[in-house]
């Protein structure tokens, strides 16, 4: 039998360290810290903002593969290089052009957006 005043044992939530890296030289250029209900999409916007020179590209997995991330690249010069997601279906609206043809590239070539071998 649990005593009347025991406090259930919680676990504490998860923190994500974000970085954007400088691919170049390997320099963090920006750091966030997060707890795990931030999503990596949420974060494009604030670590671009942290860089205080221009971004060329971002480089990450398939879970920056959202249209809130690619809208958010559309109003800065950045090139995404992001492989589509596993579910990833064709966009139809013709702001999602370079990500359609990211799509079609990865599975006829077999690489990632930008990077075709």
């Amino acid at each position: 039998m649990e005593p009347v005043n025991a406090v259930p044992h919680r676990r504490p939530g998860w923190r994500k360290l974000r970085l954007a890296a400088d691919e170049s030289t390997n320099e963090i250029r920006a750091v966030e810290l997060t707890t795990h209900s931030i999503s990596d999409a949420e974060m494009v916007k604030p670590l671009a903002e942290a860089v205080a020179w221009p971004i060329a590209k971002l480089s990450g997995d398939g879970a920056y593969d959202q249209v809130k991330v690619h809208d958010e690249l559309e109003t800065r010069p950045v090139q995404p290089v992001v492989p589509p997601r596993s579910d990833a279906v064709i966009w139809t609206d013709a702001v999602a052009k370079q990500r359609r043809l990211c799509f079609v590239g990865k599975r006829l070539l077999g690489g990632v957006c930008g990077f075709y071998y």
